[in-house]
């Protein structure tokens, strides 16, 4: 890499049992190979002319005439191309992955950049690495799209997609008399933020303290039977792919008395994470938001803020307390008042099985199998990518287009365990809190006497007036699930993976870290710059393979990752020039640590030498000292 230190044999993850990604003997071959690659040494090296197999993998002969790069078997699992492309970082190889067709029964899927499932059943995308001896070898690949990489490309810029959470809106917001100091990260100094928090959660406490304000009408606790509700492809549909269509959504839903939302997200890990899709669906229309669409990311706030917070309208959500509530609120600024949630209602029946699609199942619902294919499929995809796809789309309106009817439902059953008295009367029969299968409702069509029963219960509900307790939990636990604001986490360093691994290998030092916590100040500024999450600007794995491969140029950079994050690629910016000083500046550190580790050998013989010199003239005293008293004495 340039660097001038001695080169030493690369010693990758060495696990054992029946999931080693490559034993150390194979991890020997494979960098001898991508060294004679380099060197394109192929006339000495005989071995490596002709392909080799690692673990019925066919590593492809090396020619003196290889072309501008070389596919590597594409049945490698992930963590074994993890680890090439490790060796390639480490000996200097530009590499890269590229996608291929295959069958899904060969490709491995225990790992975040696993293969998307295609709409073709029988195929679906698998990767294999490419490597090259100069960055624009790739030059055909990624023009043609077959080259994967690390993260897909948003169609608008990260600058466009501003987290409201992380904005310093005294920039936009405020009086310009208004003087906010920002002291530290940008997400402890917006006041703007703090003082909309602090309101809006005063209020969500309100009806945590009076859950039956959320129950707008008695005719919420009215049943209906959900095999009778439109199916999907016959319920209009409104994508929203401009601020026009947004804006004509805002006004539709406005009003309504309740409406049900989802979202779907891109979410690697618990620190940071972005809003790829937002559904909204009433009793009339389904709603599906393309936030990445121009303008749209910018709007969403502005144009419905109003109505979740709106307290006299319902909004019916499944376990929104997951990362529901706090993306809404770190992306958008929006809060969710007045919420049913779906999944805390089942909760509180006591349902075997509390997801949406098993939720839908329950109820009998026509579609359900349907629904539980497009989730197994679409659930964990990569939502950043677009376009978007029709099955894509389709499981997000399923997603909302049931919740309102599954909240009558729910409402219903936990009005009815209130009235367990009455199933000698044939109303319903209740056990353990959960209305049993003989008042299910897939007969109500043809079966006169269920529909009766149904009416009966509405009957002696909506006569009653009265909410039970089981009903006052659900709604307590949905509206403390609307506290649950966003909040900045700091990562835990020294709990990630790749530095545990480094360390495990004696690849990370005390340098190491001292360069790392720089690197993540730097990204720190940054991101307060952009006004952005500080793993948007620069991913965490980046900064930590920077900091392990240390390069002082930007091709050495380029050989550890190719495609770098956004903001790096940005030339006006000059943060390649600013990431690239913090390294050259760690290797001024090395020399200073070795002169530290030399001055205290000397150090202590500057010291120990006098001391025992003054010792043995003090001895030496003493002992005439002694002599003397001794002679004086006789």
């Amino acid at each position: 890499m340039g660097r001038g230190r001695k080169r030493r044999n690369f010693r990758g993850r060495n696990s054992s049992g029946g999931n080693d990604p490559f034993t150390p003997y194979h991890m020997e071959q494979i960098e001898t190979y991508l060294l004679a690659y380099l060197k394109k040494d192929t006339e000495t090296n005989d071995f490596y002319v002709k392909s080799f197999t690692i673990e019925k993998h066919a590593f492809p002969k090396l020619e003196l005439d290889d072309g501008l790069y070389i596919t590597l078997p594409d049945g490698l699992s992930n963590k074994q191309r993890r680890i090439v492309h490790e060796i390639c970082s480490y000996v200097g190889l530009y590499h890269g992955s590229i996608d291929v067709e295959g069958q899904a029964s060969s490709v491995p899927s225990d790992h975040p950049n696993s293969p998307d499932i295609c709409d073709n059943k029988e195929t679906i995308k698998k990767r294999a690495c490419v490597i090259a001896r100069v960055n624009d070898a790739f030059g055909p690949l990624y023009s043609s799209g077959r080259l994967a990489i690390p993260s897909p490309q948003l169609p608008v810029s990260v600058r466009e997609l501003k987290p409201w959470f992380y904005r310093q809106h005294s920039r936009y917001e405020m009086s310009q008399s208004t003087t906010v100091e920002f002291v530290g990260d940008v997400w402890n100094a917006d006041m703007h933020v703090k003082k909309t928090t602090k309101k809006m959660r005063a209020t969500l406490m309100t009806l945590v303290d009076y859950p039956d304000k959320c129950l707008n009408d008695a005719t919420s606790r009215k049943s209906k039977v959900i095999s009778t509700v439109s199916s999907i492809s016959d319920h209009p549909m409104l994508f929203v792919d401009s601020v026009e269509k947004l804006e004509k959504c805002a006004q539709e839903i406005s009003g309504a008395k309740e409406f049900a939302f989802d979202l779907e997200m891109h979410n690697p890990s618990p620190y940071y994470g972005m809003v790829c899709l937002l559904q909204l669906a009433t009793i009339e229309k389904d709603y599906v938001i393309d936030v990445f669409a121009p303008g749209v990311w910018g709007s969403v706030g502005r144009c419905l803020r109003k109505s979740f917070e709106d307290s006299s309208v319902v909004k019916v959500g499944h376990a929104i307390g997951g990362m529901d509530v706090p993306a809404l609120h770190r992306d958008f600024g929006i809060f969710v008042v007045n919420a049913f949630d779906t999944y805390e209602a089942a909760r509180t029946l006591r349902m075997e099985k509390v997801g949406l699609a098993a939720l839908c199942e329950y109820y009998k619902l026509e579609s359900s199998e349907e629904y539980a294919k497009l989730k197994s499929q679409y659930q964990r995809c990569d939502w950043r990518k677009r376009p978007l796809s029709e099955p894509m789309i389709q499981y997000g309106r399923y997603d909302v287009r049931y919740l309102i009817y599954l909240r009558q439902l729910l409402i219903r059953d936990l009005s009815v365990s209130y009235w367990g008295m009455y199933a000698p009367n044939g109303l319903v029969q209740v056990e353990n809190g959960r209305v049993e299968e003989q008042t299910e409702y897939e007969a109500a069509v043809v079966d006169s006497d269920a529909v009766n029963r149904s009416v009966e219960i509405d009957a002696v509900i909506e006569e009653n007036n009265v909410v039970s307790d089981s009903l006052i939990q659900a709604l307590v636990k949905s509206q403390k699930n609307c506290l649950r604001f966003w909040a900045h986490k700091e990562e835990v360093w020294m709990k990630n993976d790749q530095i545990i691994s480094a360390i495990r290998r004696n690849k990370w030092t005390k340098l190491h870290s001292r360069l790392f916590e720089d690197l993540v100040k730097w990204r720190y500024k940054v991101a307060i710059s952009e006004e952005i999450m500080p793993q948007i600007a620069c991913p965490t794995s980046l900064l930590i393979s920077v900091v392990r491969g240390r390069p002082t140029c930007e091709s050495s950079l380029r050989r550890i990752n190719p495609f770098l994050p956004e903001l790096l690629e940005d030339e006006k910016c000059n943060y390649i020039e600013e990431l690239l000083v913090l390294v050259r500046a760690s290797f001024d550190d090395d020399y200073l640590q070795d002169e530290k580790e030399q001055r205290p050998s000397s150090s202590k013989t500057a010291f120990y030498v006098p001391l025992f010199v003054g010792c043995g003239i003090a001895l030496a005293v003493t002992a005439t000292a002694a002599l003397a008293l001794r002679r004086s004495r006789r």
